[in-house]
């Protein structure tokens, strides 16, 4: 419990069908984050497997429910550790863990997880929690010098990591 993985689905022929995050919330309990543009595609074939394997899960796609912000940089722990009376260092928040927390009182599933290959947190909120989660972050990042960045900089900052993305080199 705890803890985040990167995981990919396989054909039966041992081809990558998908790629994923898997956090383990509590026991029996996960989250899977896919990509946004293979939603449908990666829960039918979850749905087809937990089916045809004759698996006792429950299935739920929650993706109109959440919402994620993901802060990411060199600073980014001094911007959300402004906001969190969780300890977000090295020792205690490792890389790949999961913890439920309040940043600005707003809860959170904080995964220390980043696309960019720097330090970061994806931050899953309530979706109607989005704009007040934006705003006291960027508030708390002005010192810092906090910006936006978009998905083609993300993909840059992505292959400079040798990051591989699912339906490009993976």
């Amino acid at each position: 419990v705890g803890f985040t993985n990167i995981s990919h689905m396989l054909t039966p022929k041992g081809r990558v069908y998908a790629e994923l995050t898997v956090s383990h919330q509590s026991p029996g309990e996960f989250l899977l984050i896919t990509g946004s543009g293979s939603e449908l595609h990666d829960l039918r074939w979850i749905e087809e497997v937990a089916i045809k394997g004759g698996y006792d899960v429950e299935i739920k796609n929650i993706t109109d429910e959440l919402g994620v912000l993901g802060v990411a940089g060199p600073l980014a722990r001094k911007v959300l550790q402004k906001l969190t009376s969780e300890d977000l260092s090295d020792d205690v928040f490792k890389f790949l863990q999961t913890k439920s927390l309040k940043v600005s009182n707003i809860p959170v599933t904080a995964i220390r997880i980043s696309y960019t290959g720097e330090l970061g947190w994806e931050l899953y909120h309530r979706r109607e929690d989005s704009e007040a989660l934006y705003d006291v972050i960027m508030n708390a990042g002005q010192e810092e010098g906090i910006d936006n960045f978009g998905t083609y900089a993300l993909n840059v900052l992505r292959l400079e990591k040798a990051f591989r993305a699912w339906g490009s080199e993976v």
